[in-house]
């Protein structure tokens, strides 16, 4: 990685995960260590809370919601695709569905999933390319059993030989669903890119072929020995919620768990980053399966995992994807060449590189001028570049940042323990930050920012270009696995080391003006019809009725959170009557939804989300959020909704998106095609696809 060093800050540490943690013993006598510091709690978090680390290392995270109907729980090892032997691809993937096939204290198959399934609950896993999730939530009466059978299989696993075919074809199956899924056939496009000693380059689901070999060997044996050589107990992190008291869950997570042997760390040394000096300024086109149009700028980035307090990505990603006056995408949209806009860090868990992503959903005519789109890209950049990291707009973000800390959602056990295993493998990651990462901190660090700049260059990227057909290219290479038809080569010098950024377009892009929309008043209205030690009103109250409204109203009676939503059903008997007025009315809203995203971004950027959309006989028209400033801001969209005038431009570019989507149903899944003829069989009048895709095209 000598072309991507961090030039403006020291060498980061490790997060120190010894101090503060003190020695403690179940009460059969297990020692444990449990963290005294405080850890960082939003104000209205009510649960409890406690943080032990197992003396083989395998960290556990404990909560206890006492409100909680069910119980969930995350193991999730630091061991993905990338671990994955050259000579078996997948194997990673294949041993997340053998490790349920029985262990030794129960060996029955599938002992896991089917008392999950007994117990009111459900069981899955994924594997991804750094870490595989086993996760769980069922009935918390039933939660000791399924944590002690969960460490079991992490203990002494069976991997029962009788299972091996099937869940061969099982993974086979997942392979072959995924050649229809655009989505992923994307992934597999931009791997085509990276250098092929690098193991991101692998195939990382597998299938029949990959996990054999030739002579055949034993795959149970290679399991085997992949699992023993890479889950370690110091690569796992357990997450468990429940209405169990805390004490109870540590004791349990200590007594099951600390058997699990520890091996160190036995993750992949990726000591190179995949898109090196050989990779970069080259451009990737490749044919999609649907109408589907895409121009992505691909950056090498160093890893990220240091600056997670500070986030210097989440501050440009921030600016990238706005839709209002001087963005990006109000430029390009106005050249009528994208329809979308969306940046994002690949995947914040690689350990020792990583890359970064500017995606443009493109029209045709983007497709075609995709160098223009580059030129826009570099000159909005150039401009943050210039303009510098700004204090005010950081402030604008931490304001919502805190405020979103301040009143955090009270979620499902289930969604709490996706929450916190997100990024949990995070080494940077100090101990007080376990629970909501950076949420409480998000300090601003401008020499961040700017070195994070440094590296979105024309010098630093890889184009892609995603399309179903080429004008000017013919795609004469195909990937070995999906079929993916592409071409690979040399970007020319003025898209990359001598691009220069034209004065004119550059005047075209600046920094949004400050927000108007960010909620100050954030008191909770007491409700003075009931008391507190009143029960919960579950049923909203009727407050008007008659031919030209309907109106109800519901207190929040529990939550005693400054936020309210407000939902509006206009009737249109119209839509049931033909194909073309449904379709005619589909683009209206859709065009009229684009427009206020950009005209009223600053409401979206202080968390009131609007939505307008159609189903049956009526339009909706809903906004969720900060209470403070929420009615001003509905009234000045359906202000616009009474006078909108869709433009020709407009109208075309979504025509022409809503005809690929039609298009493209034919090649999605069958699972996907199935859901769509259930859609149609459920709903009376309706149009199969096909017609309106005909409707579309008069």
């Amino acid at each position: 990685m000598s072309h991507l060093v961090n030039t403006s800050q020291q060498p980061v540490s490790p997060a120190d995960w010894e101090t503060g943690f003190e020695l403690r013993h179940t009460e059969a006598q297990l020692p444990y260590k449990e963290y005294t510091g405080a850890l960082d709690l939003a104000p209205t978090d009510r649960r409890r809370y406690r943080l032990v680390r197992l003396p083989n290392n395998l960290t556990v995270v404990c909560v206890e919601d006492s409100s909680s109907a069910h119980a969930a729980a995350a193991l999730t090892v630091n061991i993905g695709s990338l671990s994955d032997p050259p000579e078996h691809p997948g194997l990673a993937h294949f041993l997340e569905h053998m490790l349920l096939r029985g262990s030794k204290r129960y060996p029955r198959e599938n002992e896991l999933s089917d008392y999950v399934a007994t117990h009111a609950g459900e069981y899955n896993a994924a594997t991804a390319a750094t870490d595989t999730v086993y996760y769980f939530h069922l009935d918390n009466a039933a939660l000791e059993g399924a944590l002690d059978r969960l460490a079991c299989l992490l203990v002494e696993p069976l991997m029962d030989a009788g299972c091996t075919e099937r869940e061969l074809n099982a993974v086979h199956s997942e392979f072959v669903g995924g050649r229809q899924d655009d989505m992923r056939r994307a992934h597999v496009a931009l791997c085509t890119l990276a250098n092929p000693a690098h193991g991101i380059a692998r195939f990382s689901v597998g299938n029949r072929d990959t996990l054999r070999s030739e002579p055949p060997k034993d795959i149970r044996e290679e399991l085997l020995r992949f699992f023993h050589a890479h889950y370690s107990a110091d690569l796992m992190k357990l997450v468990v919620v429940a209405n169990h008291p805390v004490d109870t869950l540590v004791e349990w997570t200590v007594n099951m768990f600390s058997p699990v042997k520890s091996k160190g760390d036995t993750r992949p040394d990726l000591p190179f980053h995949p898109l090196g000096p050989d990779e970069l300024g080259r451009v990737l086109r490749y044919e999609s399966l649907g109408n589907n149009h895409c121009v992505s700028l691909v950056f090498a980035i160093p890893e990220i995992k240091s600056s997670y307090v500070a986030d210097p990505y989440g501050y440009i990603i921030s600016l990238l994807d706005r839709k209002d006056s001087g963005s990006l995408f109000a430029y390009l949209k106005a050249e009528c060449l994208v329809v979308s806009i969306s940046s994002c860090i690949y995947d914040r868990d690689y350990d020792g590189f990583n890359i970064f992503i500017i995606q443009i959903t493109a029209t045709p005519a983007g497709v075609l001028r995709y160098a223009e789109i580059v030129h826009a890209v570099f000159a909005y950049l150039q401009m943050l570049a210039q303009t510098g990291p700004q204090q005010w707009y950081h402030n604008e973000l931490k304001t919502m940042n805190d405020i979103d800390y301040r009143f955090f959602d009270q979620s499902l056990a289930k969604h709490w323990r996706d929450f916190i295993v997100f990024g949990i493998h995070n080494k940077y990651l100090r101990p007080e930050h376990i629970i909501y990462g950076n949420s409480s901190t998000f300090a601003f660090q401008p020499d961040l920012i700017t070195e994070a700049l440094g590296f979105l260059v024309p010098s630093n990227y890889v184009l892609v270009i995603q399309a179903k057909s080429h004008a000017d290219v013919q795609c004469d290479s195909e990937e070995r696995f999906y079929g993916i038809k592409y071409d690979i080569r040399d970007m020319p010098f003025a898209l990359t080391t001598q691009l220069v950024v034209d004065e004119s377009l550059l005047a075209q892009f600046y920094m949004p003006t400050p927000n108007a929309y960010l909620p100050e008043n954030l008191s909770v209205l007491s409700n003075s019809v009931q008391s507190s030690a009143a029960p919960a009103i579950y049923e909203p109250t009727l407050l008007r009725m008659d031919d030209a409204l309907e109106l109800w109203f519901k207190s929040d009676d529990q939550f005693s959170s400054p936020r309210a939503t407000i939902k509006l059903a206009i009737s249109q008997p119209k839509i049931t009557q033909s194909p073309r007025y449904r379709i005619l009315l589909t683009l209206y809203i859709w065009c009229f939804a684009d427009h206020i995203g950009s005209e009223f971004y600053d409401g979206i950027c202080a968390g009131m989300l609007p939505q307008v959309s159609i189903d049956h006989s009526k339009v909706f028209v809903s906004i969720g959020g900060y209470s403070d400033k929420l009615a001003d801001y509905l009234l000045a969209i359906l202000g616009r909704l009474g006078c909108y005038r869709v433009t020709p431009s407009e109208f075309d570019a979504w025509k022409a998106y809503l005809l690929d989507l039609y298009v493209n149903i034919d090649h999605t899944d069958a699972l996907s095609q199935a859901d769509e003829y259930e859609n149609l069989l459920n709903r009376s009048p309706s149009w199969h696809y096909g017609v309106a895709a005909k409707e579309l095209e008069t």
